[in-house]
């Protein structure tokens, strides 16, 4: 997403290698062991870089917005988009999103509808149900608002104290 590849890792110890430094061990990457990939530079992939964190800090999402691609746009071929004055594109393949692109760039260039996250719920992988509210805009609006839920919203949602 950034716009580089290792010349070393491959794309799994490029990411624990980023973990365990976001943890506080080891020297995490060097430039020196990277090249910059399709039709990136030095100037996007610094650009990528200050952003990225802020994209990714979940606890956040209270300022972000997520929407479907709706708007044309060159070199940029993502389902939909989570962002603010950035961008996270996620693809769809079936019932599984990744993200494929983080782009310096306002998501009103990409999305015409958006929708602010109100809250990020959290569920373990092999579970079919959210168990654990882990951000919430506002202290106590999930439970105000889950009587208001689709039926077919409520079924995937199994949180203590919440009915």
């Amino acid at each position: 997403m950034l716009g580089i590849d290792s010349k070393t890792l491959s794309a799994t110890e490029f990411h624990e290698r980023c973990n365990s430094y976001n943890e506080g061990n080891g020297d995490g990457i060097l430039i020196s062991d990277c090249t910059y990939s399709r039709e990136h530079s030095r100037t996007t992939v610094n650009e990528k870089s200050s952003c990225c964190a802020d994209m990714l800090r979940i606890q956040d999402a209270k300022y972000m917005k997520v929407g479907l691609k709706d708007k044309i746009s060159q070199y940029v071929d993502f389902s939909y988009g989570y962002g603010s004055m950035a961008t996270l594109g996620f693809k769809k393949i079936g019932n599984t999103s990744f993200p494929v692109t983080l782009i310096p760039t306002n998501i009103d260039k990409f999305v015409s509808k958006k929708y602010k996250i109100l809250f990020v719920l959290q569920k373990d992988k092999q579970s079919k149900n959210y168990k654990n509210i882990y951000s919430e805009v506002k202290k106590g609006l999930f439970e105000e608002l889950y009587h208001d839920f689709p039926k077919e919203l409520k079924e995937f949602i199994m949180i203590d104290n919440v009915k």
